[in-house]
């Protein structure tokens, strides 16, 4: 079973997801899930400066795209956490130190 997914850069998306009741839960099948999208990444910085609540509505309605999520489903709770620039991007033949 997966445990996420990545979006190429030639589709505006969420940059990961992580299904992670999937992951932690193995063959177990809950009532609901814990899905977590991941915004932003080194080609889009700018989106992390959006409302909580509009990042919200964007990954809710990519995760109803690519995941066929029922479209009246609804989140029981949602918590935004911005991590500006937080993640090491390397360039190809970087220098390992």
């Amino acid at each position: 079973m997966p445990s996420g997914f990545l979006c190429p850069l030639v589709r505006p998306c969420p940059h990961a997801a992580t299904y992670s009741s999937t992951k932690c839960l193995a063959g177990h099948r809950p009532a609901s899930v814990l899905l977590r999208g991941f915004v932003g990444g080194p080609h889009n910085q700018e989106i992390v400066k959006r409302p909580d609540e509009e990042l919200v509505q964007t990954v809710l309605a990519e995760f109803r795209d690519i995941l066929g999520l029922n479209p009246f489903a609804k989140p029981l709770f949602s918590r935004v956490f911005a991590w500006h620039r937080g993640m090491p991007q390397y360039t190809l033949g970087h220098l390992i130190v």
